[in-house]
């Protein structure tokens, strides 16, 4: 996480989305991030990152830019 959020979610502060919305996470959050992890959760990848497992999305929140960092994790 990058910049201050309102919902004071730190830095280095982690879910693991299985197949549901994580306890902790705000709505907002995890709408910004879902196109993503449905991405990921299929086996894709966006052609713009240079790891197919890691990607970035922003908060919609115009006032703070905090930045997510998603990782697929492979078992």
């Amino acid at each position: 996480i990058e910049g201050e959020c309102p919902m004071k979610f730190k830095v280095c502060e982690s879910w693991t989305i299985d197949k549901k919305t994580p306890g902790g996470m705000c709505q907002g959050a995890y709408q910004a991030i879902y196109s993503a992890v449905r991405v990921f959760r299929f086996g894709g990848s966006h052609p713009w990152d240079k790891n197919r497992d890691i990607t970035y999305v922003c908060c919609p929140d115009p006032e703070n830019h905090v930045i997510y960092e998603l990782k697929r994790l492979r078992k």
